[in-house]
């Protein structure tokens, strides 16, 4: 149950009604390409994003603002530098992550990848329009859940070229203005949705404003990390909705609530939580039925 609750904490990538965060798209925006040109993968490894040794995390501004200790801007946490030396990165999860773990609550890696190896969360990502892998100021995105039975290769993970139904049950969401810059495409808000079964209870998190890097490979896996804000009511109200759970259940919500650094309400206190995961994914090959609505 308490890598249940885990999972539960660990998925939701963000979400909520923040601004939107403004994506520098380049001169050369609307000059897109070909929509048939489309790079698929299938995400085979999600794990948290940890903190570096110097201090650094993979992520993202995801409010604009550059938090000091103490500003009240980020609810007194501060923000980082990214690991490529981009300023005001919210990573809050990564320093609740080891007092989750301390509570039993936060080990929950292994039973995530389970999930992706079994097919159970299978997240597929589309950039279309997608005329350079080195430098492109159009490129748009999809993210659909699929279906179907992952095969393992020998190095344990999801091999290479597989083809992937779309889910009949979650839609497909999709985002335009993404860039190339170097080999690493990015964009921001990227609405996600990840239904995850918790025990008999089925959960449903909406994320509309997310962000993705990914960086390509020659050949043609990918490598990167995704980031958001989870608000803050999403989950402390669906702990709440779990039995089972003993002193869990009174435990986290505080810690959740005072770990939270995005978007501050009226009162000033910080209605979302941010937090991150490295992602690794393969070529793959999306099947779309007719009578499913996706693309």
């Amino acid at each position: 149950m308490r890598a249940a609750l885990g999972l539960l904490l660990g998925i939701a990538a963000c979400g909520g009604a923040p601004p939107k965060p403004a994506t520098d798209t380049g001169p050369n925006l609307g000059e897109c390409g070909d929509p048939e040109s489309i790079h698929s993968v299938v995400v085979t490894q999600l794990a948290f994003t940890q903190i570096a040794s110097d201090g650094s995390i993979n992520g993202f501004d995801l409010d604009g603002t550059a938090s000091a200790a103490g500003d009240p801007a980020g609810c007194g946490h501060a923000d980082r530098t990214g690991s490529d030396g981009r300023s005001g990165v919210d990573s809050a999860f990564a320093t609740l992550v080891p007092v989750l773990e301390g509570l039993g609550a936060g080990a929950v890696e292994g039973l995530i990848q389970a999930a992706i190896d079994s097919g159970e969360l299978l997240l597929l990502v589309e950039i279309t329009h997608l005329d350079d892998w080195e430098q492109d100021t159009c490129a748009d995105v999809s993210v659909h859940r699929g279906e179907g039975t992952p095969i393992i290769g020998t190095d344990g993970t999801i091999l290479v070229d597989q083809t992937f139904a779309l889910s009949a049950e979650v839609p497909s969401t999709h985002a335009s203005g993404g860039v190339v810059r170097d080999g690493a495409f990015e964009i921001q808000g990227v609405e996600i949705t990840l239904p995850v079964q918790i025990l008999d209870v089925f959960l449903t998190f909406t994320m509309p404003t997310g962000a993705i890097h990914m960086e390509l490979a020659d050949d043609g896996t990918v490598s990167g990390f995704i980031a958001g804000g989870v608000p803050v009511e999403q989950i402390t109200s669906q702990i709440g909705a779990i039995s089972d759970i003993g002193d869990l259940s009174t435990v986290i919500p505080p810690l959740i609530e005072a770990a939270a650094d995005l978007y501050p309400d009226d009162t000033g206190a910080c209605t979302a939580l941010s937090l991150g995961f490295d992602i690794a994914g393969k070529p793959a090959f999306v099947f779309q039925d007719p009578g499913v609505s996706g693309r």
